[in-house]
């Protein structure tokens, strides 16, 4: 499950960026290119946290005491993923902004750097 994040949350933001890019090199630059860049990140990440949270939570009591997966580092990512999400929702419906748009892919790549820093620094667990 955690390499299965760890690849989305760094693969997403580069595509992303360049589905971005790409509308950036229209000529002339799409009126409503920060909306529809947060409707793509919306339709992309929707799903995709669904089958998380699915798996999460299909974890048993003993694998998330054994410290395979922290319910606190879950939800907190949890809350701020949520309130990413209702910004871009927002950007969506009316904003219209770059760094509304920029805040989904931050928190993507901090969630895939925080992601990888637990898989090196953790020690690994004996299986039974």
């Amino acid at each position: 499950m955690r390499l299965r994040l760890l690849l989305i949350n760094s693969v997403l933001p580069l595509a992303l960026c360049l589905f971005a890019l790409t509308l950036l090199a229209i000529k002339p630059v799409p009126l409503q290119i920060w909306r529809w860049c947060s409707g793509v990140l919306l339709a992309v990440t929707i799903p995709f946290l669904g089958t998380v949270r699915r798996r999460f939570g299909s974890l048993a009591p003993g694998e998330l005491r054994s410290g395979q997966a922290n319910r606190g580092v879950f939800l907190f990512f949890a809350v701020i993923g949520s309130l990413s999400l209702l910004l871009q929702l927002y950007n969506l419906a009316a904003l219209d902004a770059f760094w509304a748009f920029f805040v989904g892919i931050a928190f993507s790549l901090l969630a895939a750097m925080f992601q990888f820093m637990v898989m090196i620094l953790r020690p690994p667990t004996e299986k039974k």
